[in-house]
């Protein structure tokens, strides 16, 4: 999370100074791919919470082997 809130104030700053292409360059490499691994990872996490220990162990591990 440290490093998507320092993409994120770098994207402010730079767009405050009306360097939107840079800002918009920052966003779309680095931060959406850092918002999709968030959801990835919730999403996971929900999966495991909801299942017994066993079987969402091995679901988690074949997902993340594929």
């Amino acid at each position: 999370m440290k490093r998507s809130h320092l993409l994120l104030s770098a994207v402010q700053l730079l767009g405050d100074k009306f360097l939107q292409w840079m800002a918009d360059f920052l966003e779309q490499e680095f931060l959406a791919e850092q918002v999709r691994s968030i959801d990835q990872l919730q999403r996971l996490i929900t999966q495991l919470q909801n299942m017994e220990t066993g079987l969402g162990e091995f679901l988690l591990d074949q997902q993340l082997r594929a």
